[in-house]
């Protein structure tokens, strides 16, 4: 998933009703921002043959309707944007929406004296009342006076469709450091955001991680030196023993071969169970390079494909990282635990390892003796700042599922330290701490950078899911009520 998808979206124009005398609704003087907008995203538009004859305003009649449906049927489009600048007949544009399940947004064309305000309200009122599917109930509304609202739901849409064509992985399955909640519903999952849950057993990559370490040393050795020529400096001791992180780069190595391997199968996320098959017995050594590098753009064999990886078989959590990856591409993921609620952050670390492209340079990563397991080393660092970045967790209560997101920033490492291993990140949401941890999910968190919580929430309505917002405390409060 190292790009957004472009869309077909479906543009529609509507001319006055039959009974107006006006004349035709004046295609020639409508000024439509959505042609340059889509064509900046990326996106790719449909229009109906009525919409690309000059003399033509927009569909009028129902035989307009059927030969629209007709045509986007045949060509597909993946949503639908209703371009409005005047009074319409609004059942003319419900049956539309309502033949066609896919995402739609509603467009009120206000420049150069038209007036789209009327036709969207009263069109969006009528989906309201009993709509036939999610997309119609959440069908939002737009002017072309806000361009970034719809750009941000194009996104947003753009991450579902993706997701609704990809499969997540889990090696191991679920049930990791024996938390129940990783477990969730891949029923659940596959009804609403992904296409499959795969699952196999870890000893897929352990024999393959035997076989490099018996035939190919060298890989081994060329990712070592590749660590070391790029600043990270590698404390052996205790757990830490050359021999078992030797073997935790053999691991590694054995996930992108099998990942290449499953190339056609269009995965967007992993996840490894690790504790404690790998951590203690049967093995003996933990996994912590996959979550650390699967996420990486780059390893000693140069570029590659960045994938988002959860830890201890979390599979709500590897749902969210797919998430987070969708609605914005061009950055990994990090996963890690919620461990400290205190006045000016919340500490967010994990048992090994998070995404190392956190670490603001591999020369500020540091290779340590972990304190879990029998032996493995944890990847080690103090995320730098950052002004920007969004906070998620999918999530059930009752069985419902649900999505607490986000936005906040990161606060660089100041002069406090931690005692562990492990990596930490400083997350600063405009909310009181203690409520946040009365309110928090689970233990588990995943961050992405940036402010994407618009369309992450377009995302999650199109999927069905519940919204919390976990950086306004009125939406915690409301929750936590519910509870």
């Amino acid at each position: 998933m190292a790009s957004r998808p472009a869309l077909r979206v479906g543009v529609v124009s509507f001319d006055y009703p039959p009974f107006y005398e006006r004349g035709a609704g004046g295609a020639a003087a409508k000024r439509s921002i959505l042609p340059a907008l889509l064509a900046e995203e990326g996106h790719q538009i449909v229009q109906p043959s009525q919409d690309q004859d000059p003399g033509r305003a927009g569909l009028a009649t129902p035989a307009d309707l059927e030969r629209c449906l007709g045509e986007f049927r045949a060509r597909g489009v993946d949503c639908l944007l209703l371009d409005l600048f005047h009074w319409t007949r609004p059942a003319l544009a419900l049956a539309l929406l309502r033949e066609l399940s896919v995402p739609c947004g509603l467009v009120a064309n206000s420049r150069d004296g038209w007036n789209g305000i009327t036709a969207v309200t009263a069109i969006s009122g009528s989906l309201r009342e009993l709509p036939e599917h999610r997309f119609l109930s959440g069908a939002p509304r737009f002017r072309d006076s806000e361009p970034q609202d719809i750009r941000d739901w194009l996104r947003g849409v753009a991450a579902y469709t993706r997701l609704r064509r990809s499969r997540l992985l889990c090696w191991g399955g679920g049930y990791g450091a024996d938390i129940p909640f990783t477990r969730s519903d891949p029923a659940a999952l596959e009804s609403c955001l992904v296409r499959e849950v795969l699952q196999e057993q870890e000893i897929v990559l352990v024999e393959r991680a035997r076989a490099i370490a018996a035939g190919s040393p060298q890989r081994v050795k060329g990712f070592l030196d590749w660590l070391e020529a790029r600043g990270t400096r590698i404390r052996y001791g205790g757990r830490l023993t050359p021999e078992a992180l030797a073997f935790q780069v053999t691991l590694y190595l054995a996930a992108r071969d099998r990942l290449q391997e499953l190339e056609g199968e269009d995965i967007a996320a992993v996840s490894i169970k690790c504790h404690y098959e790998l951590s203690i017995a049967p093995v003996g050594c933990t996994a912590c390079l996959l979550p650390g590098f699967l996420p990486c753009a780059e390893d000693a064999g140069g570029p590659q494909e960045v994938v988002p990886t959860a830890c201890e078989g979390d599979l709500p959590g590897l749902a969210t990282l797919a998430m987070l990856h969708a609605v914005n591409p061009a950055e990994a993921p990090l996963f890690g635990d919620l461990a400290m609620y205190q006045p000016g952050f919340v500490l967010v670390r994990n048992c090994g390892a998070s995404a190392v492209s956190w670490a603001g340079g591999l020369d500020h990563l540091e290779v340590k003796p972990n304190i879990h397991g029998r032996s493995g080393g944890a990847l080690s660092y103090e995320t730098p700042a950052a002004p920007e970045v969004t906070f998620a967790r999918l999530f059930r209560v009752g069985g419902r599922m649900s999505l607490m997101l986000g936005e906040g920033s990161i606060a660089g490492p100041g002069e406090g330290s931690f005692p562990d291993p492990w990596p930490h990140t400083r997350l600063v949401l405009p909310v009181d701490p203690y409520l946040l941890y009365r309110a928090a999910p689970c233990n588990h968190a995943c961050l992405t950078r940036g402010r994407q919580a618009r369309s992450l929430e377009t995302l999650a309505r199109l999927a069905g899911l519940q919204v919390v917002r976990c950086d306004r405390e009125a939406s915690l409060a409301s929750y936590l009520e519910s509870l």
